[in-house]
């Protein structure tokens, strides 16, 4: 590798990174390339090129593929730690058909769909969530809003908006030659405030002095405040105002902002007593009672402002003076933050293409746990284990319980339920059913409470006749007992029918059912069953595309944009340790040359150290993740509460003299 030797450490005169990876699983997104091409140069000074010590025998392309080896690494490993902590949750999850890639970064012009990016406005604080860090580039007028129609494009996961940029391989059409110049616009973008929200638009008003429509810079508000004509792929926001019956509709500009509180703001800075000859009127916006609301006050008391429309939507039909609306969020533009003017739909390197920039944003294609908070959902325990316990308690379970009738026959007490089943079953050879339970038992003891031959004693007329109503018909007349006595009667027939009475019972072993007493008349015998079979089958959940077991948990490779600062030191370092090792491995193989000016060629000590680093970098990334698992923390936060607790009891308690 002759990147410091040639040129002079220059990156640009490296190979191209698309293309040159092995599987290309990273090479769309903006951030792997320029890390790539970093890596090359890192892994160069690493390794002493350029300070004459030595000479690499590795090219660009091996940093490339080591450069790729190591971001799959690091993300497997992250996501092995993620299944073992949450396997439980995961398994009978959807899931789908296995991709390497399950999302796709989107280079606008490679699907031949333009973004047309608006001009530039200066950033507010608010819109950089007031980040301390760039307080000072906000006040600068350092940091600049660009927005876009989300119409532009195709199927975008706002999942992973912070991830959408601009391209890297840009040609600069203004370049003056000769031969033609790139340019990684990418790095011009502050993505971690990318956003979703309304248009950001200031709208051309009709001038009826000229008859035509103005777009310029015009004060239309007294005092020094005036627009500054921000489009957004020409939507239009219009604000119509009508001096009454005869008057011409006037379209005045209305500035809207990338979130509903910036709208309403925006909107009462700047329209603030508006007046004019034409309009026959004046008004004034204000904001609410909240940051979202606005409050309309005019010189007039009836409605004067018809079709007020903000964010796409009309929400003020006709207001009246003094009323109060609320704002509505936007979802129709998408909002880049970049470092520089010339970077927007009227800079000079793309007012040529109508304001298109090559944008790159992301689809998924499938739905994955990457860049997901996990939920415990019990899925396992609720539905499998849950379900076979109940399943035996008969409140649930995944098989059918089935109702079978066995006939009774006279004075035969034994019945075998197996030839019943293979019967009226038709079980296939070796099948067998589980009776589970069996309806064959005496009436209850509440049916027989009137029943002179229940052996308590007393019969209806009896006790009829203790009160001295023998007289009086039973069917027609009934003396009301309270409930002790009812209890207790029921108890002494039970009794009775145990002790002096052949009770109604039944014996089941191997399924031959006894019962007893001897059936005396033809009868239906009723009782419920499972199937063997069915019951000891272990594929009871035929859905399709649901998590089986670790293969096919739904992670796939990094969003290597995503991951941070940390984890790209480990890559950067991984990377230099398996290049290390394939430069150690070309030494060995030429260990027997002395090359003039550099002596003999020794790999064996490099490879050494080349796979220890490897080891000790895996063992560090494991022990890393090891400490963030979900039992390590658990842990953490039990010693936590007995520390804290430890401290609170040894401070002295106050005494309180009333």
């Amino acid at each position: 590798m002759k990147l410091y030797d040639t040129y002079n450490g220059d990156v640009g005169y490296l190979s191209s990174v698309k293309g040159n990876c092995p599987f290309e699983y990273y090479t769309d997104d903006p951030e792997f390339v320029r890390d790539a091409k970093s890596a090359a140069k890192y892994v160069a000074q690493r390794l002493g090129t350029g300070l004459g010590l030595s000479t690499l025998n590795v090219s660009d392309l091996t940093v490339y593929a080591a450069f790729e080896e190591a971001v799959t690494t690091y993300g497997n490993l992250v996501y092995q730690y993620k299944i073992r902590d949450n396997y439980i949750n995961m398994e009978g999850s959807e899931t789908s058909p296995f991709a390497n890639i399950a999302y796709t970064h989107i280079l606008s012009d490679d699907i031949g769909s333009p973004v047309t990016w608006s001009a530039p406005r200066p950033a507010n604080w608010a819109e950089v969530n007031y980040n301390q860090s760039y307080s000072a580039s906000i006040a600068d007028n350092e940091i600049f809003v660009i927005s876009a129609s989300v119409n532009d494009f195709i199927a975008p996961d706002f999942h992973h908006i912070n991830s959408f940029t601009l391209a890297t391989n840009f040609v600069d059409p203004t370049f003056p030659g000769p031969g033609i110049a790139t340019m990684d616009l990418s790095q011009f973008v502050y993505n971690q405030f990318n956003r979703v929200g309304g248009a950001t638009i200031v709208t051309p008003y009709w001038n009826t002095a000229t008859g035509s429509w103005n777009a310029s810079s015009v004060s239309i508000t007294t005092g020094s405040a005036t627009f500054v004509v921000t489009g957004s792929n020409n939507t239009i926001i219009t604000v119509n105002v009508g001096a009454g019956g005869t008057d011409t509709d006037t379209n005045l500009y209305v500035v809207t902002g990338s979130t509903s509180a910036l709208t309403a703001k925006n909107i009462a800075d700047k329209l603030t007593s508006v007046s004019s000859a034409s309009f026959g009127t004046s008004f004034t916006v204000t904001t609410g009672s909240t940051p979202t609301t606005l409050n309309f006050t005019s010189s007039r008391s009836y409605s004067n402002v018809n079709n007020f429309r903000i964010n796409g939507g009309t929400i003020l039909s006709t207001p009246t003076s003094g009323s109060e609306y609320e704002i509505p969020e936007g979802y129709s533009h998408i909002y880049y933050f970049v470092t520089s003017p010339e970077i927007s739909g009227t800079g000079t390197r793309f007012t040529g293409s109508n304001g298109t920039i090559p944008t790159v944003y992301i689809q998924t294609t499938v739905e994955t746990y990457n860049s997901r908070i996990l939920s415990n959902n019990l899925t396992t325990i609720t539905s499998v284990i849950a379900d076979d316990y109940g399943a035996e308690a008969s409140v649930g379970g995944s098989y059918d319980v089935k109702t079978g009738l066995l006939p009774l026959k006279p004075f035969q007490q034994n019945y075998d339920l197996n030839e019943w089943a293979a019967v009226s079953e038709s079980l296939a050879p070796g099948d067998r059913i589980e009776v589970r339970r069996v309806f064959f038992e005496q009436p209850p003891a509440i049916a027989r409470y009137f029943d002179p031959y229940a052996g308590t004693g007393t019969g209806v007329q009896s006790l009829l006749e203790t009160f001295g109503f023998g007289q009086f018909s039973p069917g027609i007349n009934f003396l009301l007992m309270p409930m002790n006595f009812d209890l207790q009667k029921i108890q002494s027939i039970e009794l009775n029918d145990t002790i002096r009475r052949a009770g109604y019972s039944f014996e089941l072993k191997n399924n031959q059912l006894r019962i007893f007493p001897k059936p005396s008349i033809e009868l239906n015998l009723i009782f419920e069953y499972v199937k063997k079979s069915q019951k000891n089958h272990i594929l009871r959940d035929q859905r399709k595309n649901v998590v089986t077991d670790v293969t096919n948990v739904p992670y796939r490779n990094p969003i290597y944009m995503n991951i941070n600062t940390v984890g790209r030191l480990w890559i950067f370092r991984y990377t230099l340790a398996l290049v290390r090792e394939v430069e150690a491995h070309i030494r060995i193989q030429y260990s027997s040359l002395n090359i003039q000016g550099i002596g003999p060629v020794n790999g064996s000590e490099l490879i050494t150290d080349a796979r220890k680093e490897k080891e000790d970098l895996i063992l560090e990334l494991k022990e890393m993740l090891n400490e963030v698992s979900r039992k390590s923390q658990l842990e953490r936060k039990q010693q936590e509460s007995g520390f804290l607790k430890d401290t609170l009891a040894s401070i002295p308690l106050p005494i309180y003299i009333k």
